[in-house]
């Protein structure tokens, strides 16, 4: 099992190794998933007149499928929070402006364990949706012990005391739990635009409910819906 693990650890690197050279040269229109991006920028910051700032939790790659990687393009800057090794090096070699932080975001401060799988936009720190992946085959890289902080600990930590303009959320089935944060956090904390993954209904309105006295406005796109209130 070890061996098998370390073979798919391999493997795993060399073809996003692959994958990543081209990547930071060429120029989009957008790079979210599902036009994000460009939903932001032309809809909710359209009449923002100077960058903001982000916080991208799960941030997976600086480029790929990032909901934040057009915004820095622009001028944006922002706290990163990213668990894997490799993934965070690059936000710190490509996205340098960035505060970068390697650790999980969960309900208590202190230690959680992590399931790395391939592919890495899989791994999350629920045992439950752990089981559900492997049950369908897809495969586990390491089970890793991290650092876990809560999203007040977060932003009392990297956030220099300055408000937060969008929210990028990405954390396998456990998206819930920084919504709940958000739902509790000083009316002056809390980001003006959240994007948040959420892959199923159940998933969304248990999202949803949570963020219902928060946001005004919400918007779903693909897997992740927007909620964002007017400037």
């Amino acid at each position: 099992m070890l061996n098998e693990m370390k073979f798919w650890a391999a493997k795993s690197s060399l073809i996003q190794g692959l994958r990543d050279i081209p990547l930071h040269f060429q120029r989009r229109e957008g790079y979210s998933q599902h036009g994000e991006d460009n939903f932001l920028l032309k809809t909710i910051f359209k009449d923002q007149k100077s960058p903001g700032r982000y916080l991208d939790i799960g941030a997976s790659h600086p480029v790929r499928i990032s909901n934040t990687y057009l915004l820095y393009l622009k001028g944006w800057s922002g706290i990163v929070v990213e668990p894997i090794s490799r993934l965070l090096r690059l936000h710190q070699r490509w996205r340098p402006r960035d505060t970068h932080v390697q650790c999980l975001i969960g309900e208590t401060d202190g230690v959680a364990e992590f399931f790395f799988m391939y592919p890495s936009v899989l791994s999350t720190t629920s045992a439950e949706q752990y089981e559900r992946l492997a049950a369908t085959g897809d495969r586990l890289i390491e089970r890793l012990e991290l650092p876990q902080i809560t999203l007040g600990t977060l932003l009392q930590k990297y956030g220099e005391g300055r408000g937060i303009d969008f929210a990028s959320v990405d954390i396998e089935g456990v998206d819930w739990i920084v919504a709940k944060q958000i739902s509790e956090l000083d009316k002056r904390l809390v980001p003006r635009c959240l994007c948040i993954e959420s892959n199923d209904e159940d998933a969304n309105l248990r999202v949803t409910s949570l963020l219902q006295g928060v946001y005004q406005n919400k918007e779903r796109m693909g897997a992740n819906t927007i909620f964002w209130n007017e400037a």
